[in-house]
């Protein structure tokens, strides 16, 4: 770190964690997280070894956390979630390979976005 008073890796991964895993309560919070999983396996296939190691340490801690949670036993959606995630991510720490990842978001097409110097804005 070349900023002392900057978070490190390792810090701002735990933190990412405990603000989108504190607890599971709709659909579009499980989107979040699976976003989540998946940008931090990119980090484990892709990083530095220094990135590498802190990633898979987070995703270990992720694994450990949501094989652990207490769901709701009376939202069965809750608890499939936190069960597969869980076993997703135990499945990727023993072999990690870009075969499983799948976009979470869709590409931006090719091209300058619609009306884009059409009919002479003045920006130049």
């Amino acid at each position: 770190r070349k900023d002392r008073n900057a978070p490190s890796l390792d810090g701002l991964l735990s933190r990412l964690a405990d603000q989108q895993f504190g607890t599971v309560s709709n659909e579009i919070r499980r989107r979040v997280h699976q976003g989540v999983v998946d940008r931090i396996k990119l980090l484990v296939l892709e990083g530095s070894p220094a990135v590498r190691s802190a990633a898979e340490n987070a995703l270990v801690r992720l694994q450990e956390r949501l094989a652990s949670v207490r769901v709701n036993p009376s939202d069965p959606a809750e608890q499939a979630h936190a069960r597969r995630l869980s076993n997703e991510i135990k499945r990727f720490l023993e072999k990690p390979t870009a075969e499983e990842m799948r976009p979470t978001l869709p590409s931006v097409p090719p091209g300058a976005p619609i009306g884009a110097g059409v009919m002479g804005c003045g920006c130049h």
